[in-house]
């Protein structure tokens, strides 16, 4: 899930893969982009500018009103695993090395906001190998120390069951046949 927002607040779940553009004024007027210009993107833990947990930057390679940005799903996995979502905030900064601009970022609105939602925790390769991934039994087996199917489970229940209602049968006609 990604949300760019009209305030420019962002919404993904972590670990996947946005892009959004951005544009710029200067002097009243609509900025337009030259080569060689650079955008800066940092991402901060929230109310902490200075603990910047992301930072990438932008070249721009030819003139035009309006850049696309893009974070990759590499970009966006951060810090560890999250069970709620966590806000950041963020700004993007034009030429950041030459002449720094903010061109968004906090204003009187606010924050930027950058919200990660929480994504399942993916295994590594070397954490499990494909050959200790447990094996699971389609059948009950006395001599098996694998997990079983539940319906594996619920197959065997039924037949106990069955079979208890033909030996409950069976016994209700043998003790007839003792009283009679």
């Amino acid at each position: 899930m990604v949300v760019v927002n009209a305030d420019m607040s962002i919404s993904l779940t972590r670990g996947d893969r946005v892009t959004f553009t951005v544009t710029a004024e200067k002097d009243g007027q609509d900025y337009v982009f030259q080569p060689g210009d650079l955008l800066r993107m940092k991402v901060f833990e929230k109310k902490d500018c200075e603990a910047v947990v992301l930072q990438k930057d932008f070249p721009v390679s030819e003139a035009t009103g309006e850049v696309g940005m893009t974070l990759e799903a590499q970009d966006t996995k951060l810090g560890g695993v999250i069970h709620r979502p966590r806000d950041y905030w963020y700004e993007i900064e034009l030429n950041p090395l030459s002449e720094p601009q903010t061109i968004l970022g906090y204003d009187d609105n606010g924050p930027k906001v950058f919200r990660l939602f929480p994504e399942g925790r993916d295994l590594e390769e070397e954490e499990i190998p494909p050959e200790e991934l447990p094996t699971v039994d389609p059948e009950l087996d006395l001599t098996s120390v694998r997990p079983v199917q539940n319906q594996a489970v619920a197959r065997a229940v039924a037949e106990l069951c069955e079979e208890i209602g033909k030996l409950k049968a069976e016994f209700s006609e043998w003790k007839e046949g003792q009283e009679g």
